[in-house]
């Protein structure tokens, strides 16, 4: 039934494909909460399905049936949810300004990749208004900034000023997304209502959906082609610059987006499932980030996880890892990389952890690919986290950073943001306080053909603390000579734009503790511990609990 709710709403969608980009929206949204209500039921029906109580002939198909329900009823429901909120970014109600951040993760940042090309748009009901993109890049809003302040310390082997396209240098995107307002701003730019950061890689997703895009110069952009043809225009205008030639090397860009924007308004009705899909995907995987003024629809955006923001994880371990690339050029395009967190539980509760980062730079013989990954890393712990030890950093020559001018000021979003904690003398490892955290940053500089590893080591500001059990509990521990249970958890947030990442966790337990169950089923497990390891594509969560016996304390005691 569900299905063929689902047929007629694309069918009808066929029949008004001529109608305003918003109005089909708006259909298909109505449509998707009526094939709601019928997947409601269903999921009603088939969720206490015991499916091990069927006849075995029967298991396989009601399985999959059942999967099949519940999971077109979770993706209805969430499609129900952020339908609103989509269609009041597109101005359904009101007119609605945006800056339009594109980031290449090749030169990441933390945001995603570093912004080499904005625009301007206005939209009303679905509808383009006006979309300004600079020919130039960001760079084009330098000659009219206005407000000089100092960059953060680690941008000043590129320049002492800071400046719109080095804006995002917080991983935070709402903190990142108002200083870039504040930017435009300071460059006799307008005040806008949002920021939405756009990262390369969407480009070729949206375009394996709606096909190949054809531009005013005769070229063509294609899913397989789209980043390399682009990247090949502007790196060829680059050269011609160096050249003392006048060249506008983000003129494709301004071109392709029109392009692409109106081939997606033109798009088949079963484009739009599809489509949709992208913006969902790319959303979650922070590969699009959005940012309103509006403190209402910033909140709807926070609650789909939608804003970018650094999260935390009370009362447990938290990791993030970011890389800043400072004047590395392209590079990041030929580097993976491997994250190592370890865990050592003490017998009092003290967590020791290390986390062992290694970064590989394959060759190349791409314009502006070949040379050495200069990257500004940061790790984001637990607040109070204290840095034992700092190992395998390499910082750039003194001589690279700029001096600031006389008249530059310090920038007061900084100063608020980032609190200085002190400088770990052996390593020069830079401890500060940020977003809930504490960050402890350094260098890492890779080569063509080379491999670097890094480690910190600390110590978390809490122990595990042990559960006090209910009474029916304390029966079953003693019986089975439990003495008590503490638990253990860890969130890593995935650096938007990252590449190609290998992570991988271990908890270590005290000898006289054993593993009682873990969340994650894919983790290799043990007595004394746990080892996950994964592609990091998204952020990773999960937690333990692990128990102390009387027998094994006992035979401690008398060892």
């Amino acid at each position: 039934m569900a299905a063929a709710s689902y047929m007629q709403l694309f069918v009808t969608l066929k029949e008004r494909a001529s109608e305003p980009l918003l109005e089909r929206l708006s259909i298909f949204f109505e449509g998707n909460r009526a094939v709601l209500t019928e997947l409601t039921a269903a999921a009603e029906l088939v969720e206490p399905i015991d499916v091990s109580a069927l006849p075995e002939e029967q298991r396989l198909f009601v399985a999959e049936a059942r999967t099949a329900i519940l999971a077109l009823h979770n993706d209805a429901q969430y499609l129900a949810s952020a339908g609103p909120v989509i269609l009041s970014m597109l101005g359904n109600n009101t007119p609605r300004r945006y800056l339009i951040i594109f980031q290449n993760p090749a030169e990441l940042r933390p945001t995603g990749g570093f912004i080499g090309s904005f625009a301007l748009v206005d939209i009303e009901h679905g509808e383009i208004k006006n979309l300004q993109i600079p020919a130039g890049g960001s760079y084009d809003l330098q000659g009219t900034l206005k407000k000089h302040v100092f960059a953060p310390l680690p941008l000043h082997i590129i320049n002492s000023r800071w400046e719109f396209q080095d804006a995002n240098w917080f991983p935070d995107f709402p903190t990142s997304a108002r200083k870039l307002m504040w930017f435009l701003e300071k460059s006799q730019g307008p005040s806008v209502d949002g920021v939405i950061a756009i990262n390369a890689s969407v480009l070729p997703d949206l375009l394996h959906v709606v096909g190949s895009v054809k531009l005013a110069s005769g070229s063509e952009l294609n899913a397989e082609t789209a980043l390399e043809t682009v990247r090949d225009t502007i790196d060829s205008a680059k050269i011609s610059d160096s050249a003392h030639t006048k060249s506008k090397p983000k003129e494709i860009i301004a071109n392709a987006a029109p392009a692409v924007i109106e081939t997606i308004k033109a798009g088949k009705a079963e484009h739009f499932l599809p489509l949709i899909t992208v913006l969902l995907k790319s959303l979650e995987n922070r590969d699009v980030q959005l940012f309103a003024r509006d403190s209402d629809m910033q909140r709807q955006i926070s609650e789909f996880g939608w804003d970018g923001a650094m999260r935390d994880n009370p009362a447990g371990d938290f990791l993030s890892v970011i890389a800043t690339n400072i004047g590395g050029q392209k590079t990041d395009a030929r580097i993976t990389q491997k994250i190592d967190h370890q865990a050592k539980i003490s017998d009092d509760g003290t967590v020791n952890v290390t986390v062992r980062i290694n970064r590989t730079q394959t060759e190349s013989g791409r314009n502006f690919e070949g040379g050495p990954n200069i990257s500004y890393v940061r790790f984001y712990v637990p607040a109070g986290s204290t840095l034992v030890t700092a190992d395998g950093f390499s910082a750039p020559s003194e001589r690279m950073f700029n001096a600031p001018d006389a008249w530059e000021k310090e920038d007061e979003d900084l100063k608020k943001t980032e609190t200085e904690v002190g400088f770990h003398g052996a390593s020069g490892t830079r401890i500060t306080d940020e977003f809930g955290h504490r960050a402890f940053g350094n260098w890492m500089i890779t080569t063509p053909g080379s491999s670097v590893d890094a480690v910190v080591s600390y110590t978390l500001p809490f122990k595990v603390q042990p559960q006090t059990p209910s009474a029916i509990l304390k029966v079953v521990n003693a019986l089975s000579a439990q003495t008590r249970a503490a638990n253990y958890s860890l969130f890593v947030q995935r650096q938007s734009g990252s590449p190609a990442t290998t992570l991988t966790s271990r908890v270590i337990l005290p000898d006289a503790w054993r593993l009682g169950w873990i969340t994650d089923s894919s983790a290799h497990v043990a007595e004394n511990g746990a080892l996950l390891s994964v592609p990091f594509l998204t952020d990773l969560y999960y937690g333990l609990t692990a128990h102390t016996y009387a027998s094994h304390t006992d035979t401690k005691k008398k060892n």
